[in-house]
């Protein structure tokens, strides 16, 4: 038999962060990926075709009229699937991302003479409600799509990143033939609905009904997926351990772009920070909940007693992961940084220990290609490599309120009714969200924004750099200083009263400014915050979250984990 594998990569200018942290993945690993595919088609004794001319994919987009050269791209491939089948008697495609893992002979497995072999992804439009709708390539608004265009019926949402079919079949699916009509349906259809696009997906799904080709996926090993939600499924808290998933796998499809899970070449680091606050230097911040001790001084007094159980916590879980771990703390290096911190802006004890854990994530990221920080009150409660479940060359992880911004700004008419002297507590997500709205506000945008909590952080080098923290972070601190006294403020004084120096604030205003893409984490999982409210343990306890960040400090709950 005559056979051929073929792939595709080209390297567009993308408008959009995501799209573009993933090329420069894809970039980072192109010789390996190119590299085990030939080998793969050299083992099956087929032939092998790498198409990586934009020139001809931008032909194609402008002769066929297609929207954007995303889009391009992945009708391109079947048009080159249905043009090889014309040569060759069986065809198999795979995605660029996509890495061969086995020794067997796809061709010599898989019958292709009636069926064409691909997966669909029918597990997702099970669970609709958990699907961000309003995005172009959930699986529900493809599947949507390919209805549309199927006047109404039903369909199995395709994904096409591997397709195996023979000659035969692919002629009779007919997909570019089909075409023309596909594109001015979905034309129509965008009208009324834009977060519709001409989608390769929807459009072979449709041709595929059209067509009555049935196809073949009972052993789907030949389509592993490495995603967002392979190492945990934050829905269902189903675990799995990566590098069985790997070993099990035939054709691994790593759609997060993560090739580290597969390839482990990133130098993975885990840090945390201890810096002793003592009284004197302490900010008033009220008690805890049936506690007669102010929070900073019962974290000092309660870090002290679990310290050596906190610390080999992080410790023994960056162990188990492959990772480096290192511990900050009151030293030579932290009071240079106290130092620089205090010429610049002179700030409290506990506003410098937090923008040095950032400091520090700057330091580590030109040593490392990942980093994680942990507060030194976060307990590990997992065997889940971080790094396996977050791809932190595409964005920064941390977790955020998605709904604050809504609230917060709700609040504000009843601001106004409060004594003028109010003034937010200055650990608030409330007063950080406002002094970032004057920040973003004081450069043109229209100040709305996401409060992260960098207790627990993720980056790399790449985020890093785009970040830009301390980049003009003097004349930063400047401008900050003259909003909170400025006599003429946009801002009710109860708002006013509460700007200060914080590094979260900061860290929200430079991810917008500077627009970084950021990763939320599933609270209840990855950050589950013990906060105030968190009166129970059983209740806390229950949820067997990976990263507990125990922010009422009662670490007596964790005793069996510690």
């Amino acid at each position: 038999m005559n056979n051929v594998i073929y792939s595709i990569f080209v390297e567009p200018e993308f408008d959009g962060k995501k799209e573009q942290n993933n090329l420069n993945s894809l970039i980072e690993y192109k010789q390996k990926l190119l590299k085990c595919k030939q080998e793969y088609a050299k083992k099956c004794g087929a032939e092998w075709i790498f198409f990586d001319k934009i020139g001809y994919i931008q032909e194609f987009q402008q002769k066929f009229s297609i929207n954007t050269i995303y889009d391009a791209v992945n009708i391109y491939k079947i048009f080159m699937f249905e043009e090889l089948g014309k040569k060759f008697d069986n065809v198999l495609y795979l995605d660029f991302d996509v890495i061969p893992n086995t020794s067997l002979n796809f061709f010599d497995e898989i019958d292709l003479t009636e069926k064409i072999w691909c997966v669909d992804q029918n597990n997702f439009l099970t669970h609709k409600d958990l699907q961000n709708y309003k995005n172009t390539r959930s699986p529900i608004q493809k599947y949507e799509l390919a209805k549309a265009l199927l006047s109404g019926k039903e369909n199995e949402i395709i994904n096409t990143a591997i397709m195996g079919g023979s000659n035969k079949v692919i002629k009779k699916i007919g997909f570019m033939k089909k075409l023309p009509k596909y594109i001015k349906k979905a034309n129509k259809l965008i009208e009324e609905e834009p977060y519709f696009t001409h989608n390769n997906e929807a459009f072979f799904s449709a041709a595929l009904v059209e067509s009555g080709v049935k196809v073949q996926n009972e052993d789907r090993s030949w389509h592993t997926r490495i995603d967002p939600m392979t190492a945990v499924n934050h829905i269902t808290r189903e675990k799995n351990d990566i590098k069985e998933v790997i070993s099990n796998g035939k054709f691994i499809h790593v759609i997060n772009k993560n090739f580290n899970t597969y390839y482990r070449d990133k130098k993975n680091v885990i840090y945390s920070l201890h810096v002793e606050i003592p009284p004197e230097l302490q900010e008033a911040a009220g008690a805890f909940d049936g506690d007669t001790i102010d929070k900073n001084e019962r974290a000092r007094i309660n870090f002290l007693k679990y310290f050596d159980r906190l610390e080999k916590n992080k410790r023994d879980y960056a162990k188990l992961i492959g990772a480096d771990y290192i511990l900050f703390e009151n030293d030579t290096k932290y009071q240079e940084f106290r130092k620089w911190i205090n010429n610049l802006c002179p700030m409290s004890e506990y506003n410098i220990v937090n923008f040095y854990k950032i400091w520090c994530m700057e330091e580590l990221t030109m040593k490392y290609d990942n980093a994680l920080y942990m507060d030194f009150d976060v307990v590990v409660n997992t065997d889940v490599s971080f790094f396996d479940a977050f791809n932190l060359q595409s964005y920064i992880a941390c977790a955020y309120d998605k709904t604050a911004r809504d609230w917060v700004e709700g609040d504000l008419e009843f601001l106004k009714w409060k004594n003028p002297d109010f003034v937010y507590h200055y650990r608030s997500p409330t007063a950080k969200y406002w002094n970032c709205h004057a920040l973003l506000s004081d450069h043109g945008y229209d100040g709305k924004n996401n409060v992260y909590n960098t207790g627990i952080l993720g980056a790399s080098r790449r985020q890093m750099d785009h970040l830009q923290y301390f980049v003009d972070f003097e004349n930063m601190l400047e401008r900050m200083t003259e909003m909170r006294e400025d006599e003429f403020s946009m801002y009710i004084p109860q708002v006013q009263k509460s700007f200060g120096y914080d590094n979260e604030t900061v860290m929200s205003y430079k991810c917008q400014y500077n627009e970084v893409n950021v990763r939320n984490f599933d609270s209840s999982f990855w950050h589950n915050m013990v906060d105030n409210n968190a009166h129970s343990k059983k209740k806390v306890l229950e949820k067997d979250s990976a990263f507990y960040h125990v922010m009422n400090k009662k670490f007596e709950w964790f005793d069996a984990i510690l």
